[in-house]
Order: structure tokens, then C-alpha cells, then sequence
């Protein structure tokens, strides 16, 4: 069978158009050095390589959560610090009100020092970060504790927040004010204020049975400091996790995406070699414009 002048003509383009192909793909991919550019080039890795990615966004999600986990873990930690100091120091004052020895002024010196105290620990209460209350429960946008006729008042509620930071592991980004400030057993905030008032009036008696309270406080801050220690720690160990797995999900995206650029580069050499190989074929040949219009 002959094969005639335009098809061989044909088969030549076709083999050109071939080899053009293949060096603009191996440029590409030194370029760029990626291997894949397109789901077509190869379905199935090209399909991981999406699952692999959203992945890696899902992971980046749970970093920034984590993030903003720990600045308000952290202020609670750092107001819960120093609402203990300033206890220790309600002590201090409070033993020395207590004393026989000493006068009416100089209790009504301690209670000048403890109504100082008291607006610390209520500005500690009303703690915000980010514009948002960390002690007022699920309701961030209100100011948690108030004093209303005289009392002071929790208007938050007693909802624990919570934010996800791996698939099925939630951990609490705050822990509500009663639990703290306005508990039954240790009302801080009233308890501080009765104790001014009881060393204004010189009765000892309830002053002692005030700071006996207040003791009670202490123990639910060094438990509310234990819980948010222990967020602290999940938040870090989920942190490292989660850069591990991001280092293997890296790296396994890299082995499908990226370009061997050595290989593509021989691959390339050769590609150009046929190209040239082609033309000197065709034009051995002789193909004329003339013979494939005729």
C-alpha cells in the first residue's frame, strides 16, 4: 500500500504536534515545578491531591481556633493570677483587722484597703479580650457583674464555651463567673464588701466568718485554674499533632504534585531531540504546500 504524499504530510504534523506538546508539559514543569496542573493530566492523584487540601485547610482552621483558644485561656489564667494575689492579700489585711490590739481607725484603714481590693477583683471580673466577656458565660456581650440596689449581681449565665480543635475534640475557652466571683458557697464580690462593711462597724465576729468564705473563693480559683492549666496543655498537645500531620500530608501532596525536575529535564532533551529529528524528516521529504492543495 503507498502512502501518498498528504499522508505523510498528515502523520508528520500529527507527530509534531505531539512532540511540541510534550516540551511545552516538561517546560511548564520546570518552571513551575509542579507535575500536575490540571485534574485531567491524571484523575485519581489529582482527586487525593483535592482531599489532601482540604485537609490541610481543615488543619489551618483548627490552628486559628486553638490560637484564639489560648489568648482568652490565657488572660483567664493571668486574671485568675491575680484575683489569688489579691485574696492573699485580703487575708494579710483581714488578720490584721482582726487583731485585738488595734483601734477603729485603723480597722477602718483595712476597710478602705479591702474597698480597693474589691474594685480590682471587679474589674478582674469583668475581664474582656477581643471586645468579648470571659467570664460571663455564653453572654460575652454583657458586662457579668453589676452592682444592682446595692448587691452586687451575675448577669451571666453558667454556660461553659467551647471551641472545636481537632475532628471530635472540643476544649473550653472559658469558664462562667458564678462559678467563680458568685458561687453559694463563696459569693466573692458580696463576701468582700461585708467585710469592709464588718470592719467599719468593729464586728470582728463576721468579719471572721466573711473571711472564712472568702477562703471558700480561694479554693474554687485554684480549681478554675486547674481547668483552664489543663486546656492549656490539650491546646498545646493538639498543636503538635496537628504540625506532624500537616508535615505528612505535605509531603505526601508534594510526591504527587510536584515535578521530578531532573526527570524533566532529560525528558525535555529528548523531546527536543525528536523535534528536530521530525523536521529534518520532513524535510528530506519534500513535502510541497503545492502537492496537498492540488
Amino acid at each position: 500500500m503507498r502512502v501518498s504524499d498528504r499522508m505523510s504530510f498528515s502523520l508528520l504534523l500529527d507527530n509534531l504536534s505531539k512532540i511540541q506538546s510534550q516540551i511545552f508539559e516538561r517546560t511548564r514543569q520546570i518552571s513551575s515545578g509542579k507535575r500536575l496542573h490540571k485534574p485531567s493530566q491524571d484523575p485519581a492523584p489529582s482527586a487525593r491531591l483535592v482531599r489532601l487540601r482540604d485537609e490541610l485547610a481543615r488543619i489551618n482552621q483548627y490552628g486559628r481556633n486553638i490560637q484564639n483558644a489560648r489568648v482568652r485561656l490565657g488572660a483567664a489564667d493571668e486574671a485568675l493570677n491575680s484575683l489569688r494575689n489579691l485574696l492573699d492579700v485580703v487575708h494579710e489585711r483581714g488578720a490584721f483587722g482582726l487583731t485585738e490590739t488595734i483601734n477603729q481607725d485603723q480597722r477602718d484603714t483595712v476597710a478602705a484597703e479591702i474597698d480597693q481590693i474589691l474594685q480590682s477583683v471587679l474589674s478582674l471580673g469583668n475581664t474582656r479580650v477581643d471586645g468579648r466577656q470571659i467570664f460571663a458565660g455564653s453572654h460575652t456581650d454583657t458586662e457579668p457583674f453589676q452592682l444592682v440596689a446595692g448587691t452586687y449581681v451575675y448577669q451571666g449565665d453558667s454556660q461553659t464555651l467551647d471551641v472545636e480543635i481537632a475532628d471530635n475534640r472540643n476544649v473550653l475557652t472559658s469558664i462562667p463567673g458564678d462559678q467563680i466571683f458568685a458561687d453559694p458557697s463563696a459569693d466573692l464580690l458580696n463576701s468582700l464588701q461585708g467585710l469592709a462593711d464588718a470592719f467599719r462597724a468593729g464586728d470582728r465576729d463576721l468579719a471572721k466568718n466573711i473571711l472564712e468564705d472568702i477562703g471558700n473563693a480561694e479554693n474554687l480559683i485554684d480549681l478554675a485554674r486547674v481547668r483552664v492549666g489543663e486546656a492549656v496543655r490539650l491546646t498545646q498537645e493538639t498543636e503538635r499533632n496537628h504540625e506532624n500531620l500537616t508535615l505528612q500530608l505535605v509531603q505526601e501532596a508534594s510526591g504527587i504534585e510536584d515535578a521530578d525536575i531532573a526527570e524533566s529535564i532529560t525528558e525535555l532533551t529528548r523531546a527536543e531531540t525528536s523535534l528536530q529529528a521530525t523536521l529534518q524528516t520532513g524535510a528530506r521529504a519534500r513535502v510541497s504546500l503545492f502537492d496537498l492543495i492540488g
